[in-house]
């Protein structure tokens, strides 16, 4: 096309300078023009070219973004990858196995040191259900995980769920194995435990994306199983054995209230703890120390019961600010109050 039109630009220069210079001039002006004007005949159809490119780019582009402004405004964003469940984008994976355990030598150092047992396991567990913000019926996200459930020496379970502008939940449950050893490093080896701990976490939240909200938390740490302490009298030490249960349970309550640039908060905080140990006697053993006393003694009984009670609460209270653009003001506010009862 570029140049069938060089062509025409030529032949209509040819007809202008033969009716200015006649036939003579004719041939000469167009060898001329030959010779000198393809660069800049081919420079200007280019350029013309180039910018109405340029304008049509230009409105394609415009015609684009007008697109996809107006579908953002109309159409919420999809839910990530997965698989559809209804409303709900979902992916989940589950991992199982068992577990072996064939112990030779020393059987408490190894349950000091790792403290694995035999028996099925889960071994790691995830679930993740999402819909578009707003469109859940009892949520909009939900994600579940679990890692070696079944007997391990540490084990997690963990859920969180939101809907938007109305709620979101957190709770968390993770147990521990913990054994000492009756060595001799400590006590003689006489003091050892095998208990048996768990600690959970609850905390929901109202209204979190809105200016007044609400939180609330359940908290519970327990432990209970063997453990043996020991009496000494008259240079002798006893071994005595025992059970324990202790337990705390944790509440809290607080509001905020965010309002023309300044936040108020409030919290309370209750918890209460009891322990309930329970410690008969092991007859028969004494030890001097390591040495041979003089005169063997022995307990002949003892039943001893310690039980502890304690609470506290604990109300604090928070307002922060800004006055102008340099000044920021932070008003905190604490009281406590604990009590212990044996």
């Amino acid at each position: 096309m570029r140049e069938r039109d060089q062509k025409r630009i030529f032949a209509r220069a040819e007809v202008i300078v033969g009716r200015f210079f006649g036939g003579g001039m004719l041939a000469l002006l167009a060898s001329l023009l030959l010779a000198s004007q393809p660069a800049m005949a081919q420079s200007s159809v280019e350029k013309a070219e180039t910018r109405q490119q340029v304008k049509e780019l230009a409105g394609e582009q415009e015609r684009a973004r007008v697109a996809v402004e107006k579908d953002k405004i109309t159409k919420p964003a999809p839910p990530e990858a997965g698989e559809q469940w209804g409303i709900y984008s979902t992916r989940s994976s589950m991992e199982i196995g068992y577990r072996f355990e064939n112990t030779r030598g020393s059987r408490e150092r190894f349950l000091s040191d790792v403290n694995v047992r035999d028996g099925f396991r889960l071994l790691d567990y995830s679930l993740d259900m999402r819909a578009r913000p707003g469109t859940g019926l009892l949520f909009d996200f939900l994600k579940v995980d679990a890692n070696n459930n079944g007997g391990d020496l540490a084990q997690t379970i963990s859920m969180r769920m939101e809907k938007q502008r109305l709620y979101s939940f957190d709770s968390q449950v993770r147990r521990f194995n913990y054994y000492r050893t009756p060595g001799q490093e400590f006590a003689l080896g006489y003091r050892t435990h095998d208990l048996r701990q768990q600690v959970s976490n609850f905390q929901l939240k109202l209204f979190p994306q809105r200016m007044l909200q609400f939180h609330f938390g359940y908290g519970r740490s327990m432990a209970k199983g063997r453990y043996t302490p020991t009496f000494s009298y008259e240079s002798d030490m006893f071994q005595l054995l025992g059970s324990t249960r202790w337990e705390a349970n944790d509440y809290n309550f607080g509001t905020n209230l965010r309002y023309q640039g300044w936040d108020f908060g409030f919290e309370s905080f209750f918890r209460g703890f009891r322990n309930d140990p329970t410690i008969v006697s092991k007859p028969g053993i004494d030890t001097g120390f390591g040495q041979p006393a003089p005169r063997p003694g022995a307990i002949s009984f003892l039943d001893r019961d310690v039980p502890l009670r304690s609470r506290s609460i604990i109300t604090r209270a928070n307002v922060r600010g800004s006055i102008g653009e340099r000044v920021q003001v932070v008003l905190r506010g604490w009281h406590d109050d604990e009590r212990m009862r044996a």
